[in-house]
Protein backbone atom coordinates (compact mmCIF):
# COMPACT_ATOMS: atom_id res chain seq x y z
CA UNK A 1 0.00 0.00 0.00
CA UNK A 2 1.34 3.45 -0.92
CA UNK A 3 0.14 7.02 -0.42
CA UNK A 4 0.34 9.56 -3.23
CA UNK A 5 2.01 12.67 -1.79
CA UNK A 6 0.32 15.06 -4.23
CA UNK A 7 -3.27 13.98 -3.57
CA UNK A 8 -3.12 12.08 -0.28
CA UNK A 9 -4.80 9.14 -2.00
CA UNK A 10 -4.09 5.63 -0.76
CA UNK A 11 -3.20 3.22 -3.58
CA UNK A 12 -3.84 -0.46 -2.92
CA UNK A 13 -2.00 -3.05 -5.05
CA UNK A 14 -4.38 -5.40 -6.88
CA UNK A 15 -3.47 -8.62 -8.71
CA UNK A 16 -3.05 -7.99 -12.43
CA UNK A 17 -3.33 -4.20 -12.07
CA UNK A 18 -0.63 -1.53 -12.27
CA UNK A 19 -1.48 2.03 -11.29
CA UNK A 20 0.00 5.41 -12.05
CA UNK A 21 -0.26 7.78 -9.07
CA UNK A 22 -3.33 9.99 -9.26
CA UNK A 23 -3.04 13.58 -10.43
CA UNK A 24 -5.35 16.51 -9.83
CA UNK A 25 -6.06 17.50 -13.40
CA UNK A 26 -6.91 21.22 -13.81
CA UNK A 27 -7.70 20.73 -17.52
CA UNK A 28 -10.84 18.73 -16.70
CA UNK A 29 -13.87 20.98 -16.17
CA UNK A 30 -15.11 20.93 -12.59
CA UNK A 31 -18.64 21.75 -11.45
CA UNK A 32 -19.30 24.85 -9.40
CA UNK A 33 -20.45 24.41 -5.83
CA UNK A 34 -22.80 26.86 -4.15
CA UNK A 35 -23.48 26.59 -0.45
CA UNK A 36 -25.34 29.31 1.49
CA UNK A 37 -23.16 31.33 3.90
CA UNK A 38 -20.11 29.16 3.11
CA UNK A 39 -17.24 30.18 0.87
CA UNK A 40 -17.32 27.97 -2.20
CA UNK A 41 -14.39 25.59 -2.57
CA UNK A 42 -13.06 24.62 -5.95
CA UNK A 43 -13.97 20.98 -6.64
CA UNK A 44 -11.16 18.65 -7.58
CA UNK A 45 -10.85 16.01 -10.26
CA UNK A 46 -8.40 13.16 -9.74
CA UNK A 47 -7.29 11.30 -12.85
CA UNK A 48 -5.98 7.75 -12.32
CA UNK A 49 -4.40 5.71 -15.11
CA UNK A 50 -3.94 1.94 -14.88
CA UNK A 51 -3.25 -1.23 -16.87
CA UNK A 52 -4.89 -4.66 -16.62
CA UNK A 53 -2.33 -7.44 -16.60
CA UNK A 54 0.10 -7.18 -19.50
CA UNK A 55 -2.19 -5.32 -21.88
CA UNK A 56 -0.81 -2.19 -23.53
CA UNK A 57 -4.04 -0.23 -23.31
CA UNK A 58 -4.05 2.51 -20.70
CA UNK A 59 -7.34 2.86 -18.85
CA UNK A 60 -8.39 6.00 -17.02
CA UNK A 61 -10.60 6.54 -13.98
CA UNK A 62 -11.76 10.01 -12.93
CA UNK A 63 -12.81 10.77 -9.36
CA UNK A 64 -15.01 13.85 -9.56
CA UNK A 65 -16.01 15.86 -6.49
CA UNK A 66 -18.97 18.24 -6.62
CA UNK A 67 -22.60 18.96 -5.76
CA UNK A 68 -24.79 17.52 -8.54
CA UNK A 69 -28.14 18.59 -7.09
CA UNK A 70 -30.19 21.62 -8.13
CA UNK A 71 -29.27 23.25 -11.45
CA UNK A 72 -27.44 20.22 -12.81
CA UNK A 73 -27.72 21.31 -16.46
CA UNK A 74 -25.85 24.52 -15.66
CA UNK A 75 -22.86 22.72 -14.15
CA UNK A 76 -19.67 21.62 -15.89
CA UNK A 77 -20.04 17.94 -15.01
CA UNK A 78 -22.60 17.02 -17.73
CA UNK A 79 -20.31 18.61 -20.34
CA UNK A 80 -17.46 16.50 -19.02
CA UNK A 81 -19.56 13.32 -19.32
CA UNK A 82 -20.74 14.24 -22.83
CA UNK A 83 -17.11 14.64 -23.87
CA UNK A 84 -16.45 10.99 -22.97
CA UNK A 85 -19.36 9.60 -25.04
CA UNK A 86 -22.47 7.69 -24.02
CA UNK A 87 -21.88 6.35 -20.49
CA UNK A 88 -22.85 3.27 -18.53
CA UNK A 89 -24.15 4.32 -15.11
CA UNK A 90 -23.74 2.60 -11.75
CA UNK A 91 -25.67 3.73 -8.66
CA UNK A 92 -25.19 2.00 -5.29
CA UNK A 93 -26.20 3.20 -1.82
CA UNK A 94 -27.33 6.49 -3.34
CA UNK A 95 -29.47 7.66 -0.38
CA UNK A 96 -32.49 7.66 -2.76
CA UNK A 97 -31.39 11.13 -3.96
CA UNK A 98 -32.57 10.36 -7.50
CA UNK A 99 -36.08 9.95 -6.08
CA UNK A 100 -36.18 13.58 -4.99
CA UNK A 101 -37.13 16.79 -6.81
CA UNK A 102 -33.77 18.48 -6.20
CA UNK A 103 -32.02 15.77 -8.24
CA UNK A 104 -34.58 15.65 -11.05
CA UNK A 105 -32.20 17.17 -13.62
CA UNK A 106 -29.49 14.66 -12.73
CA UNK A 107 -32.00 11.81 -13.01
CA UNK A 108 -33.19 13.07 -16.41
CA UNK A 109 -29.58 13.33 -17.60
CA UNK A 110 -28.85 9.73 -16.61
CA UNK A 111 -32.01 8.52 -18.36
CA UNK A 112 -31.29 10.51 -21.50
CA UNK A 113 -27.60 9.70 -21.84
CA UNK A 114 -26.95 6.24 -20.39
CA UNK A 115 -26.46 3.19 -22.56
CA UNK A 116 -27.21 1.01 -19.54
CA UNK A 117 -27.96 1.59 -15.87
CA UNK A 118 -26.95 -0.82 -13.11
CA UNK A 119 -28.30 0.16 -9.70
CA UNK A 120 -29.79 -0.95 -6.44
CA UNK A 121 -33.17 0.36 -5.32
CA UNK A 122 -31.59 3.63 -4.09
CA UNK A 123 -31.08 4.79 -7.69
CA UNK A 124 -33.62 5.91 -10.28
CA UNK A 125 -37.19 4.87 -9.33
CA UNK A 126 -38.26 1.72 -11.15
CA UNK A 127 -41.25 3.47 -12.73
CA UNK A 128 -38.91 5.42 -15.04
CA UNK A 129 -37.37 2.26 -16.53
CA UNK A 130 -40.17 1.15 -18.83
CA UNK A 131 -40.43 -0.66 -22.14
CA UNK A 132 -40.00 -0.13 -25.01
CA UNK A 133 -37.11 2.24 -24.17
CA UNK A 134 -35.52 -0.03 -21.57
CA UNK A 135 -35.04 -3.78 -21.23
CA UNK A 136 -34.89 -4.51 -17.50
CA UNK A 137 -33.47 -7.57 -15.73
CA UNK A 138 -33.80 -7.91 -11.96
CA UNK A 139 -31.33 -9.73 -9.71
CA UNK A 140 -31.72 -10.99 -6.17
CA UNK A 141 -34.67 -10.28 -3.90
CA UNK A 142 -36.27 -6.92 -3.19
CA UNK A 143 -36.74 -5.91 0.43
CA UNK A 144 -38.07 -2.80 2.16
CA UNK A 145 -35.52 -0.01 2.73
CA UNK A 146 -34.14 0.67 6.19
CA UNK A 147 -34.83 3.78 8.19
CA UNK A 148 -34.82 6.68 7.40
CA UNK A 149 -35.76 5.60 3.87
CA UNK A 150 -38.80 3.42 4.57
CA UNK A 151 -41.06 5.82 2.66
CA UNK A 152 -39.09 5.01 -0.51
CA UNK A 153 -40.49 1.49 -0.67
CA UNK A 154 -41.47 0.85 -4.31
CA UNK A 155 -44.64 -1.21 -4.69
CA UNK A 156 -44.20 -1.55 -8.47
CA UNK A 157 -40.64 -2.83 -8.01
CA UNK A 158 -41.78 -5.31 -5.37
CA UNK A 159 -44.45 -6.55 -7.77
CA UNK A 160 -41.94 -6.89 -10.62
CA UNK A 161 -39.75 -9.08 -8.41
CA UNK A 162 -42.67 -11.49 -8.11
CA UNK A 163 -42.34 -12.35 -11.84
CA UNK A 164 -39.77 -15.20 -12.07
CA UNK A 165 -39.24 -14.51 -15.79
CA UNK A 166 -37.67 -11.15 -14.92
CA UNK A 167 -35.54 -12.17 -11.93
CA UNK A 168 -32.12 -13.86 -11.80
CA UNK A 169 -29.94 -14.94 -8.88
CA UNK A 170 -27.64 -12.26 -7.50
CA UNK A 171 -25.16 -14.39 -5.58
CA UNK A 172 -23.76 -11.72 -3.25
CA UNK A 173 -24.86 -9.07 -0.78
CA UNK A 174 -24.52 -5.30 -1.18
CA UNK A 175 -25.95 -1.94 -0.22
CA UNK A 176 -27.31 -0.53 3.00
CA UNK A 177 -28.82 -3.82 4.13
CA UNK A 178 -25.86 -6.02 3.21
CA UNK A 179 -25.82 -9.30 5.17
CA UNK A 180 -28.88 -8.20 7.17
CA UNK A 181 -31.63 -8.52 4.56
CA UNK A 182 -31.95 -9.61 0.91
CA UNK A 183 -30.09 -7.57 -1.71
CA UNK A 184 -31.16 -6.68 -5.22
CA UNK A 185 -29.87 -5.08 -8.40
CA UNK A 186 -31.66 -3.59 -11.40
CA UNK A 187 -30.01 -3.79 -14.82
CA UNK A 188 -31.64 -1.58 -17.45
CA UNK A 189 -30.30 -1.73 -21.01
CA UNK A 190 -31.36 0.87 -23.53
CA UNK A 191 -33.25 -0.58 -26.47
CA UNK A 192 -32.30 0.91 -29.83
CA UNK A 193 -34.94 2.85 -31.75
CA UNK A 194 -35.03 0.24 -34.49
CA UNK A 195 -35.41 -2.64 -32.03
CA UNK A 196 -38.07 -0.78 -30.08
CA UNK A 197 -40.09 -0.27 -33.24
CA UNK A 198 -40.27 -4.04 -33.72
CA UNK A 199 -41.56 -4.76 -30.21
CA UNK A 200 -45.29 -5.47 -30.15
Amino acid sequence: MTRDASTGAVILPLPGRSFKPGQINPSIPAPTQKRPSVKAEKPEVVELEYHCGTEATTRTVYYYSGDLSGDFDGKAFPKFVDHLGRPDTLVKSGSFLLHWKQCEELRNFILAKSNLILQDDTGIPYRFLKEPEWKVTLYGEYSAPDRPFKSQYQKDLAQAFQDPSKVKELGFSLGYGAWRRPSSLILAKRVSTQTAANIH
